[in-house]
């Protein structure tokens, strides 16, 4: 049987990934134990490190800002938010579609024709 697996809140910064979850890049708030996904939507697929390397450790960060007004951030905000709503939406969705196949499978393989229904 496929075993599905419950989707974690992440914190930190997460950016792109092929789920909310699994980010193809995520810094952890310690800085610690952060990731590197060779998998994601945005960009074409392929390490961001050497090959074998998927988990380091943060020493430096640099951040820049660029000029924004509070009405493009509000934009990008409600923007984000809708994407956000899709994605979950969409994930829904798949997981409904999964266990109804899931149950159908272990209908038809006999797991529910003993005595207890």
């Amino acid at each position: 049987p496929q075993s599905h697996r419950k989707q974690q809140v992440l914190t930190g910064l997460a950016i792109d990934g092929v789920a909310l979850d699994r980010p193809r890049l995520h810094i952890t708030e310690s800085f610690e134990r952060c990731t590197a996904s060779p998998i994601g939507r945005t960009y074409a697929n392929g390490p961001l490190l050497r090959e074998d390397l998927i988990w380091f450790d943060v020493d430096v960060l640099e951040l820049y800002c660029l000029h924004y007004t509070e009405e493009s951030m509000e934009a990008a905000t409600k923007q984000g938010k809708l994407s956000l709503g899709i994605q979950e939406s969409t994930r829904q969705q798949v997981a409904r579609v999964k266990d109804k196949s899931q149950f159908l499978d272990d209908f038809k393989g006999g797991l529910f024709m003993d005595s207890t229904f």
